[in-house]
């Protein structure tokens, strides 16, 4: 997203790239999210209303196969307020989709709270209306024991006056997915209670491995340390459940690579520029005839 939230609203690409028998044979970029489930594939995006009071953004998606727009307009108008709302997607997964969402205050600050939402309920409901799921309907009691410490321990690391600004008590559907050294993790984020500080908040790491239910598969087949030795510029890689392939995003690129007997061959097969705030939020990988398909599917 822009700086300046009054520009163009976000702008989601998805990029193909299709290897076969080592070598690379196709790479393309689409415009939104291009998600596949089980059958069927989601174009997911934001939609942005705007009149002379407000600026309005809210999740749009699109299931392919039906050309159905789950985002009801005339909803979208009856929801809007005189205060301006705008959303980033963070991550989206198979099932679940995390957000941030901006919203003005009277003091003309932007809170930013998080929130999880099922995919499946964007096409049932319009995304304003929909709560952000807890940690713990996704995986069990333990995600609601583990960020209430986690973000006990964030607190206990700085001052009480400090503290005093913040929730004291972590919500549970106040959760995220980022990336850190090759893998998903799990944030959590507390925001601030003090009027006139209403764009502050706190970010911590919830101490626990997101599940396949959240994140689907999330293996690296080289180690961070290995990574970092070989490809010292890396910022983040992701590696085919072939184990022959690599894809490592620098601060401006994104960069592939072979993989041979565990070990990354450093001469890249092909490179495409990042633009300056540009992040990943959705990594999927296809095998066999379920790769056709996607490639068919792309291709359209």
């Amino acid at each position: 997203r822009p700086q300046d939230l009054d520009a163009n609203q976000p702008i989601y690409r998805t990029l193909w790239l299709s290897w076969d028998n080592n070598k690379l044979r196709d790479f393309y970029q689409v415009d939104n999210i291009l998600l596949p489930r089980s059958r069927e594939f989601w174009s997911i995006g934001v939609s942005r209303s705007l009149d002379d009071v407000s600026t309005w953004e809210t999740v749009s998606a699109i299931k392919l196969e039906d050309e159905k727009i789950s985002t009801d307009r005339k909803d979208i108008e009856n929801t809007k307020s005189s205060h301006d709302r705008y959303v980033n997607i963070n991550f989206v997964g198979i099932d679940y989709m995390t957000l941030e969402v901006l919203e003005e205050h009277s003091s003309g600050l932007y809170s930013k709270k998080l929130k999880a939402i099922p995919i499946d309920n964007i096409n049932k409901s319009e995304e304003i209306k929909l709560e952000g799921v807890k940690l713990s309907d996704i995986i069990g009691n333990v995600g609601k024991t583990t960020i209430e410490q986690s973000a006990q321990a964030t607190l206990n690391s700085i001052n009480s006056e400090e503290r005093e600004k913040f929730e004291s008590k972590p919500r549970e559907d106040s959760f995220s997915v980022s990336r850190k050294n090759g893998h998903w993790i799990m944030i959590g984020r507390l925001n601030s209670i003090i009027e006139g500080y209403e764009d502050r908040y706190l970010d911590y790491n919830i101490n626990i491995l997101p599940t396949t239910k959240l994140v689907g598969t999330d293996k690296l087949f080289i180690s961070w340390n290995k990574v970092k030795e070989v490809l010292p510029e890396v910022v983040d890689i992701y590696t085919s459940p072939t184990q022959d392939i690599a894809i490592a995003l620098t601060v401006d690129e994104l960069i592939l690579y072979r993989i041979n007997k565990g070990e990354i061959v450093d001469i890249p097969l092909s490179s495409l520029k990042l633009k300056p705030t540009e992040k990943v939020v959705m990594a999927q990988w296809a095998t066999g005839s379920q790769m056709d398909k996607w490639d068919e599917i792309v291709k359209d």
